[in-house]
């Protein structure tokens, strides 16, 4: 209790430390700025404060990520937290951040006890396992077994050899008198008996050995497993320390959190990133959260998107369940989180997001007066070579192309392209409505990631899927894209794994493959990595974004996406990725969308096998031009 008290104090204490005064902020304080404005204000703020002290980042191979929330007090001021994800510099006590969930860093709390009774456990198994006894045992075994397979096998030729001998005398002799029949007949069960006793006195000698190893290795074996209860059990113990707080004034523990999520344990390392602990200490000090972000700072990690001060969401694996738990009872989404906002209600009901105003026309970006000489992204969005506009499908979906057998659409940016576990709503539910396609008929060809827009192949029979997924196997429908990158990409700023064939033209190869802790995240994996190859041709700079051209070779999730944002890529993320990289800005006017669109599609018609070019473009200046 008294632990529990001197926290309280010192939290008391330290809470200025940790609540920051916006009205300092870069660009002058906060009036008239909206929450997300003001989450990128902080962020700055946050940005700074590391680069003045590098104490903080000392021995840190690779970046952190950071995360800030917005508050405003009981007062009406507003002001924000810090957080940093895990451990930063081995500590989790600087001021200016905002304390764990629950401090496991405690030299002599119950939890750094255990570890170091586990961490015994370890080198006690190390050291028994570089004992010379035991090396010399499993040689010892080694050796035996060699030479009672030696034995056994030079026994076996003999008895094969005399075998042959009797065969021959058989053969040979056809009128063989019953003595000689007789005894070549002893002579065989002789040899049969000889060669079971010598395999057995083989075997007997080799488990003489055996178990003289595994009376060593017994030892070893009762310490993993000791450790391994021991671990499991340090972990449980922990994850029911982190009882978390949620606006409802309702309180979980991780056990609970996940279990009811899931059913599985909480992976390690949950509860530590940014947005709990910011959450849970706005919750616990009365402040109510009005903006969240998190961001990343530093040297990107190897196989990840990380990019210096790019905005990221929070992480599927651990974070999501928490938050969906602790976002519960907030009067309006909190911005930066609304991704995550709670599948189901425990009281009175809710909605996610992709139910939500999924009919909005997510795909158009508002045309900004100030710039309406330059290129941008048209409202009505979906026009052809000649820039017609085509008849609407439903509330979002525009038909470029129809015939009785198949149609192309563009779908918009924040659809799903088939019917999603929350949200029925999809390409294939509104096409299927749309055609009056029956239930047992496929209608998906391919698909695009729900933040992608763009051109879309329908099949309207099950003979037209069948020949258009055909040539999707055959590799013969060719498709290209067009995206705005955060930046522009130089030549010879990238390595190896971008060639450039002139100096606006070239090709990535970087492999990809899942992570598997955070789905739908991709990774760069040069041992497990499937092959991935994208062309690309740099188009014309809009107001400080590369315009480029995308055409994949290989079909990976993700693919174009990782491929721009990399570092090892074009180390340019697509403006508005929500994913591999969201420029931080001082300003509210930022990208509300991803930025890339299916452009162009290339295929034979299913039935008379012409090649259908089609074409939908999106961006273009006032002239009609892209």
């Amino acid at each position: 209790m008294s632990n529990g008290k001197n926290r309280e104090a010192a939290e008391k204490g330290c809470f200025n430390n940790w609540l920051h005064d916006m009205t300092g902020a870069e660009g002058g304080g906060h009036t008239g700025q909206s929450p997300r404005a003001l989450a990128f204000v902080a962020a700055r703020r946050v940005a700074a404060y590391v680069e003045q002290h590098p104490e903080l980042t000392a021995g840190e191979v690779c970046g952190k990520m950071y995360g800030v929330l917005v508050v405003e007090a009981p007062g009406g001021c507003l002001a924000f937290l810090a957080a940093h994800s895990g451990l930063l510099g081995g500590r989790n006590d600087w001021p200016f951040f905002v304390p764990p969930v629950f401090d496991a860093q405690q030299p002599d709390g119950h939890f750094k006890t255990k570890e170091r009774e586990i961490s015994g456990m370890n080198r006690r198994i190390a050291e028994l396992m570089q004992r010379p006894q035991l090396f010399e045992a499993r040689q010892r075994l080694e050796q035996v077994r060699q030479q009672t397979d030696r034995v056994i096998a030079r026994e076996r030729e003999e008895v094969k050899a005399r075998k042959a001998r009797r065969d021959t005398m058989r053969r040979e002799q056809p009128q063989m008198d019953d003595a000689t029949k007789a005894m070549l007949i002893r002579e065989s069960q002789h040899d049969k008996a000889q060669l079971r006793r010598l395999m057995k006195s083989c075997e007997a000698s080799v488990a003489e050995h055996q178990e003289a190893l595994d009376v060593l290795e017994r030892e070893i074996e009762a310490l993993k497993r000791e450790r391994r209860e021991g671990s499991d059990a340090l972990q449980r113990w922990l994850f029911d320390q982190y009882v978390m707080l949620n606006a409802k004034g309702m309180h979980r523990t991780l056990i609970d959190i996940f279990a009811r999520f899931n059913g599985t344990l909480p992976p390690a390392g949950a509860g530590d990133c940014c947005a709990p602990k910011l959450l849970q200490f706005a919750y616990a000090h009365n402040l109510r959260p009005v903006s969240l972000a998190e961001f990343w700072l530093g040297a990107p990690p190897p196989t990840e998107v990380r990019r210096h001060l790019q905005f990221y969401p929070p992480c599927r694996s651990k974070c999501y369940p928490i938050l969906q738990f602790m976002l519960q009872g907030l009067d309006a989404p909190l911005p930066g989180a609304e991704e995550v906002y709670p599948l189901r209600e425990e009281e009175g009901g809710g909605t996610t997001n992709e139910e939500k105003g999924s009919l909005d026309d997510k795909a158009s970006i508002d045309t900004n007066e100030a710039h309406a000489d330059k290129a941008s992204l048209d409202d009505n969005g979906f026009l052809d070579a000649q820039g017609h506009i085509y008849k609407k499908c439903g509330a979002s979906l525009h038909i470029i192309y129809e015939d009785e057998q198949m149609a192309v659409v563009s779908k918009p940016s924040g659809m799903l392209s088939v019917p999603g576990k929350s949200c029925r709503l999809s390409v294939e539910s509104i096409v299927r409505e749309h055609y009056g396609i029956a239930a047992d008929v496929p209608v998906i060809v391919h698909r695009l990631d729900m933040d992608t827009s763009g051109l879309l192949l329908i099949a309207r029979t099950r003979e037209a899927h069948k020949a258009l997924q055909q040539q999707f196997l055959d590799h013969t429908v060719s498709k290209s894209y067009i995206a705005l990158l955060e930046g522009v990409p130089h030549e010879g700023l990238t390595g190896k794994h971008v060639v450039w064939h002139s100096s606006h033209t070239g090709t990535i190869t970087l492999p990809l493959r899942p992570d598997l802790d955070d789905r739908p995240r991709q990774l760069v994996d040069f041992v497990h990595g499937k092959p991935a190859v994208t062309r690309f041709r740099l188009l014309k700079v809009i107001d400080g974004h590369q315009l480029i051209a995308l055409t994949p070779v290989t079909g990976r999730t993700h693919q174009l996406r990782m491929h721009c944002a990399h570092h090892l890529g074009l180390n340019c993320p697509i403006l508005g990725d929500p994913l591999y990289g969201n420029a931080i800005e001082p300003s509210a006017n930022i990208a509300q969308r991803l930025y890339l669109h299916a452009e162009q599609i290339t295929f034979r018609h299913p039935s008379s096998g012409e090649i259908v070019p089609i074409v939908s473009i999106v961006f273009k200046n006032t002239q009609g031009e892209r």
